[in-house]
């Protein structure tokens, strides 16, 4: 208002922001500083034993922060040069991307020619995170200011692989932020990329489906047809969906490699006793066949570089990027050294999806074995008794239901097809296609490779996939009794 407006009445001369302004004036508002505040160990030890930094004021550095990376920023300034990332990338990755630099007060941490992130061979596990004890290595988050954000994480299991590794949940104004390994986990401090960084679809929009109508048309179309689960699917998905096919006369099966299933179960069958992924790291010997310890089971490749380290004699058949050297690699013509290994007392035969057919190998030592099992709940789909179909067996005029991520080599079935999507725009060829929860939201269980019951615990408020068949045996008539199938999908 003008000054003699104001003069001569009581009229609000500042009316605040609209809800537009609002928005725009706090986007202006700045980060809060250190990351790692809430978890600095080192901030943590100064107020324990009140200590003064005046005490200790001198010459400081100030390098830029190193950007370079997608998932993982690294700031220099911030190092205290205790080397637990260096020792974690190198005795448990096999990597060394990070090293003692320079010398004397220069003296510092980082990528070998002082390189960046994103030119070096990190694979983005997320280690040297979780090692670090101050703000020196964390995570980007998918926020447009970063925080500190003090979250409480939800105790769930990672459904990336079929080891379910113990994880940590971080959701913040109904978005997913972090993923961190449980410090009192069986993996300790270790995940994969997979795990630790690649999720950001569960913050995408879902497809949007009247669920109601959805069901009564799967209800109608389904007759006859076929429930067929993907290898991410629950325990509690497969044991309702058994019921609901039984119901409509149908099947119900699980994708799979048939023959990797059978001989891996027999392998299994002929095993005196089995071990755990965990147990791993204390084997006085092993044989490991027909895996991808890089990229498909990085856990369990961290475990047998330890069991390494402690003396134990690993050796390698038919595996990609187990990072123990060529010494330890022997060919499958070369039995007596196999058998050699697997006779000593405690050896265990790790049996990868490529191992093929290894009884013979498990009957002539009568050692240990630990399957390695491709996809997340493929023990507890066995242990339901589902049957394993390929892929291209679902392109056979059968009326299709698939749950779970659609495979890559999908070719879409000639009749009803419905199939599920964790994102709105992903592109899925089918007649329906309804939404499905991102394992860090579900709620349920899976069974890991080598028999652990695991849980999901979700993030945030969301439907659990084992509704929509719920809603589906409701509409068909199948007698579902909630308490009995959880319980039986907990007795698996």
């Amino acid at each position: 208002l003008e000054p003699a407006t104001r003069v001569t009445n009581h009229a609000e001369v500042d009316t605040g922001f609209t809800d537009e302004q609002a928005v725009e004036e706090a986007t202006r508002c700045l980060s809060c500083g250190c990351q790692d505040v809430f978890e600095c160990k080192l901030k943590k030890y100064m107020d324990d034993y009140q200590v003064d930094p005046r005490r200790y004021a001198g010459a400081t550095h100030d390098e830029p922060a190193d950007e370079s990376h997608p998932d993982i920023r690294r700031d220099p300034n911030k190092c205290v040069k205790c080397g637990k990332c260096v020792e974690v990338c190198d005795q448990g990755r096999g990597l060394a991307v990070l090293g003692f630099t320079q010398r004397g007060f220069e003296a510092g941490v980082g990528p070998v020619l002082n390189k960046p992130m994103v030119e070096t061979h990190c694979e983005a596990c997320g280690d040297c995170i979780a090692v670090c004890p101050v703000g020196a290595l964390t995570e980007k988050t998918p926020l447009d200011k970063p925080g500190p954000y003090n979250t409480v994480p939800a105790d769930s299991s990672c459904a990336a692989c079929s080891l379910g590794c113990d994880i940590g949940v971080h959701a913040l104004a109904d978005k997913v932020i972090r993923v961190t390994p449980l410090a009192d986990g069986w993996n300790e401090v270790h995940m994969c990329r997979k795990g630790r960084f690649e999720w950001s679809d569960a913050n995408a929009d879902q497809p949007e489906v009247d669920t109601t109508a959805a069901v009564a048309q799967l209800a109608e179309k389904l007759a006859g047809g076929q429930i067929v689960l993907a290898p991410d699917c629950t325990n509690e998905e497969a044991v309702i969906a058994r019921a609901v096919a039984g119901k409509l006369g149908g099947r119900v099966a699980w994708l799979a490699d048939p023959e990797q299933v059978a001989n891996q179960q027999a392998a299994l069958a002929a095993a005196p006793d089995t071990v755990t992924v965990r147990d791993l790291r204390e084997v006085p010997a092993a044989v490991v066949i027909g895996c991808d310890l890089g990229t498909d089971f990085p856990v369990a490749g961290v475990e047998l570089r330890r069991a390494i380290n402690h003396g134990g004699d690993v050796n390698f058949v038919d595996c990609r990027d187990h990072r123990a050297g060529t010494l330890r690699e022997l060919g499958r013509d070369e039995r007596d050294e196999i058998l050699a290994v697997l006779r000593k007392d405690d050896a265990v035969l790790v049996v990868g999806p490529e191992a093929g057919d290894v009884t013979d190998l498990v009957h002539a030592s009568g050692c240990k074995v630990l399957l390695l099992r491709a996809g997340t709940n493929a023990a507890g789909m066995v242990g339901l008794g589902l049957e394993p179909v390929t892929a291209a067996a679902l392109a056979d005029g059968t009326p299709t239901l698939l749950l779970g991520e659609p495979p890559a080599d999908l070719t879409r079935p000639q009749a009803f097809f419905a199939a599920q999507s964790v994102a709105r725009n992903a592109k899925v060829d089918a007649d329906l296609v309804l939404p499905r929860t991102h394992y860090l939201d579900d709620q349920g269980t899976f069974m890991a490779t080598d028999g652990r019951l695991c849980l999901l615990t979700p993030a945030r408020e969301r439907r659990p996939n084992w509704e929509l068949l719920r809603d589906l045996a409701d509409a068909v008539g199948a007698e579902v009794d909630l308490d009995t199938v959880l319980a039986d999908a907990k007795a698996v």
